[in-house]
């Protein structure tokens, strides 16, 4: 599903560049890569050997695989003059699925792949403490 979200963008930002009028857009590109069902192309899992096979191999590939399709939407925004006057804001979701409760497992567990500690919960409540995610902007 993301390459079809990054090829409609890109398609649109050629669109706007396109015309005579540099019109100011907003653009919102909802990656979910980095999301259940744990899954990607070998090609990404597999610069992965050292890690354990499963979702330990998987979710690097996963943010490897959106990394570079982001790497695209900002070569476009630069081969089309829109990158100067472009604010990217990036954010997340407010965590694991959890199933945890309170207690984590070891910092180092190879077999768990979500970390909600040293907050509570899981994505799906609404405890005012969990609702943290990082964010940034260029």
């Amino acid at each position: 599903a993301g390459n079809l979200v990054r090829d409609d963008a890109l398609a649109f930002i050629e669109q706007v560049s396109l015309t005579s009028e540099r019109q100011p857009f907003f653009l919102y590109l909802p990656f979910q890569e980095c999301h259940s069902p744990f899954q990607v192309d070998a090609n990404y899992s597999d610069l992965y050997p050292h890690l354990p096979e499963g979702p330990r191999r998987t979710l690097p590939g996963m943010v490897t695989h959106t990394d570079e399709m982001i790497g695209d939407v900002v070569r476009s925004l630069k081969a089309h003059g829109r990158w100067d006057d472009t604010v990217i804001f990036f954010s997340a979701d407010n965590g694991g699925p959890g199933n945890e409760g309170w207690v984590s497992p070891s910092r180092w567990d190879p077999h768990v792949i979500e970390r909600n500690w040293p907050y509570c919960s899981a994505k799906y409540q609404c405890e005012l403490r969990f609702f943290r995610s990082t964010s940034s902007h260029n």
